[in-house]
């Protein structure tokens, strides 16, 4: 994500602007309640022809961003979702080809992105 560019909104409708999103596909921007800028997208990885679900982190209002680190792997291309609640938990939601059908996923960290929960299902009825 190193040709990341996101713009602070003047307007105060939406407060970031993602401008170009550099290798990273279907980007989802959250800023969350501490004022760190997380920016969660696709990435495909061809070395085992998967696509995986990534992220980055600003603690300075974009200034700078951390690593990209995977939050999971094996998903299918598009359709993210994340939310923040009161607590500080952030959400991620996705969907992953399950015996053909694509299914919906989420997972979720309390620590910041430094450790994240293991796959939950979300059932459909």
């Amino acid at each position: 994500m190193a040709n990341m560019q996101i713009q602070k909104s003047v307007d105060g409708l939406n407060p970031y602007t993602l401008v170009k999103q550099g290798s990273g596909t279907f980007p989802v921007l959250l800023e969350d309640r501490t004022g760190n800028i997380w920016s969660f997208f696709c990435l495909f990885d061809s070395g085992d022809t998967r696509w995986d679900l990534k992220y980055v982190k600003s603690t300075n209002s974009g200034a700078s961003w951390g690593s990209t680190l995977t939050a999971v792997s094996g998903i299918l291309q598009g359709q993210l979702g994340v939310e923040e609640l009161g607590t500080g938990r952030i959400i991620l939601t996705y969907w992953k080809n399950v015996a053909g059908t694509a299914t919906p996923y989420y997972i979720y960290t309390d620590d910041q992105g430094d450790t994240w929960t293991g796959e939950t299902i979300i059932a459909v009825s």
